[in-house]
């Protein structure tokens, strides 16, 4: 029976199960002992990860017998509309492998009452983890990561009965959700003994797309598991086009009461408010040229010819800009969270009222001679570029093994990008969103006065969904997200309002 948690406020929710079994198949329900549990997915990480802290007066631990080969079935909901369910497929009902007890407290004064912690993971990720593959294959690289997912991990066509519900492992998510793209490169490789989860992570990166509307993010594919829609196989292009709720739904703070008794589906209510967002490690300058972000050269030598090439790549190439330095493609963003124009060191001036604004810092050097972040090419992959196949005669479709390099610059920038804007933002708790979405949010900037109202600059309007941890408790169900954008609405070069309190 499922027990409503939170009366009625933004964070309720429902749970309709969490159960304990051991290999005998003796199972117990311990929703009444849960203190918390968090589960995790993310477009970075391919299976999902939680934990889960239990108060136990009732010797469950001993009568399970736990030695890292139990099984946890969480199966949570929220709630929408006049307390009702969501659908079904939007439920978060999973079965996790545990595999450590992270912590066990034992108190002498109660002795029948224990606390300890369960790390536990997708059933698929220990079984990727513990096989391995030897073998060669041809083909897209999509097309390869399917077989071995179907091959190695019992992947299932996503078939329903007349419930709703996927036919044979909807609880292990064992089916793709989405596979948008199977790449446009068809490649030969052979597979030396490495684990399935290596051989996937392997796929996934070599994934690419080169038709022209996949351009900034054809190199970017992603493969990863939701907590209530299996998994996805699609890059940060085909990310963008999915909207939650069809954008129906703005987050926002609040700054004034609102009716806490309405969740999610109330415009009026509190379900939709930023309950907090942070940003932490963003514009990291320095990491990020070593990554060849902003720029980079890529020296490939081809075994065959003996000649060394070499290729710049700026991050205009692959954002193309136009001529105001912003955006000159569908982004969703204005322009880059940076400057273009040439840097020069600037000396600020020496003392000052605090507070006060103080004469404009001189320039250092000759400003003539600097350049733009765009040029500074700090970051150098090397690569081979082999043209043979496996039996040394060249094939006619071209390279099977050819260089990765321009690749791997590419999705690095991607992630670098995302990575300088990043930024933390608690919601009410809800089962019915997957990271891999976009939404929108409003933010605005703290100003002087309550009169001037302006949108954040940095985070405002479609952000990308990174990463979700869904955090429940016995007063109710946290919703984190991880959320990141490509850049500023406006361009630095050119923003002249720097003053807080001032209008445009």
């Amino acid at each position: 029976m499922a027990v409503t948690i939170g009366d009625n406020s933004p964070n309720s929710y429902r749970i309709h199960s969490i159960t304990i079994s051991n290999q005998e198949g003796n199972s117990y329900e311990i929703s009444n002992l849960m203190q918390s549990f968090s589960i995790t997915e993310s477009i970075y990480q391919m299976f999902l990860t939680g934990n889960i802290t239990i108060l136990d007066d009732m010797n469950v631990y001993n009568r399970i017998g736990f030695t890292g080969q139990e099984y946890i079935r969480i199966h949570i909901s929220g709630i929408q509309g006049n307390e009702e369910d969501p659908p079904v497929d939007e439920h978060i009902d999973q079965i996790f492998r545990i595999f450590n007890v992270k912590m066990q407290v034992n108190t002498p004064k109660n002795a029948k009452l224990q606390l300890y912690t369960l790390e536990f993971c997708s059933p698929l990720l220990y079984s990727a983890r513990t096989q391995r593959i030897s073998q060669a294959y041809r083909g897209k690289t999509g097309d390869i990561l399917n077989k071995i997912c179907k091959d190695k991990l019992l992947f299932t066509e996503r078939e329903k009965d007349l419930t709703g519900r996927v036919k044979e492992g909807t609880e292990l998510g064992n089916f793709f959700s989405v596979f948008e793209h199977s790449g446009t490169e068809v490649i030969g490789t052979v597979i030396p003994n490495w684990s399935v989860f290596k051989t996937l992570r392997y796929l996934r990166d070599k994934t690419t797309d080169n038709s022209k509307n996949s351009r900034p993010w054809g190199n970017s594919y992603y493969f990863y598991q939701t907590a209530s829609g299996g998994f996805r196989f699609h890059n940060v292009g085909d990310m963008l086009t999915n909207k939650y709720l069809n954008d129906s739904v703005t987050f926002r703070p609040r700054f004034s009461d609102g009716d806490k008794t309405l969740n999610y589906d109330f415009a009026d209510g509190t379900g939709n408010d930023i309950l907090s967002y942070n940003k932490e490690d963003i514009h990291n300058v320095l990491h990020s040229h070593l990554d060849g972000t902003y720029s980079g050269i890529i020296q490939v030598f081809d075994t065959k010819s003996k000649t060394l090439n070499v290729i710049d790549s700026q991050f205009s190439q692959q954002f193309p800009l136009d001529g105001d330095s912003k955006y000159d493609y569908k982004a969703l963003s204005v322009a880059p969270s940076f400057r273009t124009a040439p840097e020069v060191i600037k000396v600020p001036p020496d003392g000052g009222i605090e507070g006060s604004e103080l004469d404009p810092a001189v320039t250092f050097g000759d400003a003539t001679k600097t350049k733009s972040i765009l040029e500074t090419q700090s970051a150098i992959t090397f690569d081979y570029d082999n043209p043979f196949n496996f039996t040394n005669g060249v094939h006619k479709s071209g390279n099977m093994a050819g260089s990765d390099a321009p690749q791997k610059f590419d999705r690095d920038r991607v992630e670098r990008l995302f990575e300088n804007n990043r930024v933390s933002i608690q919601i009410s708790g809800r089962t019915n969103i997957s990271c891999g979405m976009t939404i929108m949010v409003d933010i605005k900037q703290p100003t002087q006065t309550a009169a001037d109202v302006r949108d954040e600059l940095t985070h405002n309007g479609r952000l990308l969904v990174e990463g979700i941890t869904f955090v429940g408790t016995q007063d109710g169900l946290e919703t984190q997200l991880s959320c990141t954008t490509d850049g500023y609405q406006d361009n630095m070069d050119t923003f002249v309002d720097h003053e807080i309190g001032v209008g445009d």
